[in-house]
């Protein structure tokens, strides 16, 4: 443990701390320069070089697209927690291909970015804490 790590009772504090790795700031330079009203194909095409120059040093410049983007996130962030906030940002649908959902075979097989269920329930205790507060609708 760091001595310079914050502490409450002289125990270490558990944060949720927000990590940027620079590999996302290079994507979202990418997809920035390509949505810009006059895109800037040649950042976006090295800000993509970078990610995938760094991952493989043999892959060579190519034209970056925002569906080659979207590609890079998903493999450069898997099991991070960016998918769903992509998805909801650009309203994208999620698609599972194969197999079935472990509640039942027909629940969740495609989900539109403005699914009711891309908005999570507010916890039954907090609604318990404060009668003011409205549950999310359609929980």
């Amino acid at each position: 443990m760091g001595k310079n790590l914050p502490k409450y009772c002289g125990n270490v504090i558990v944060n949720n701390i927000r990590v940027i790795r620079l590999s996302d700031i290079y994507l979202i330079g990418a997809e920035a320069a390509l949505r810009k009203n006059t895109p800037d194909q040649k950042l976006a095409d090295e800000y993509l070089y970078q990610i995938r120059h760094r991952a493989n040093p043999n892959n060579t410049k190519i034209t970056a697209t925002i569906d080659l983007i979207k590609k890079e996130r998903r493999k450069e962030l898997v099991m991070e927690g960016h998918r769903l906030y992509d998805i909801l940002r650009v309203g994208d649908t999620v698609e599972r291909k194969g197999g079935t959902h472990f509640l039942n075979g027909e629940d969740l097989i495609t989900v539109n970015w403005n699914d009711y269920r891309t908005i999570m329930p507010i916890p039954q205790a907090e609604i318990d804490a404060n009668p003011q507060i409205k549950q999310n609708p359609s929980y």
